[in-house]
């Protein structure tokens, strides 16, 4: 994708929180994965839940969940608090069909 090979050990690593200690938004991640990796995340997918849709963007005006929180918004599933990694599935702008993009792990542990 945009001329970078990524093979079957590659991952885009993101941290869960963000400089106030907060867990971070879908905004957040997206933000990241754009200034890090060059990347336009069109969607992000935990599991099969849809969390991000960039042709579904909020178009009324929200409070932005935590991501945590808004996994179990969704799924109706809250995170455990011992958990200490997500993975989400990505597709991006201008992917081609035949592009596999690494996973996005979000990493939940904090530095204590």
């Amino acid at each position: 994708y945009q001329q970078k090979t990524w093979n079957c050990w590659d991952r885009i690593i993101v941290p869960g929180f963000n400089s106030k200690g907060e867990v971070v938004t879908l905004r957040d991640i997206c933000d990241h994965i754009q200034r890090e990796h060059d990347l336009v995340p069109q969607q992000l997918l935990f599991g099969t839940a849809t969390l991000y849709d960039k042709e579904d963007e909020i178009k009324e005006q929200q409070p932005p969940f935590s991501l945590t929180e808004l996994i179990r918004k969704i799924t109706g599933k809250p995170i455990p608090k011992e958990c200490r990694l997500l993975i989400l599935s990505m597709v991006c702008e201008n992917e081609e069909l035949d592009d596999e993009l690494p996973p996005v792990h979000v990493m939940l542990q904090t530095n204590q």
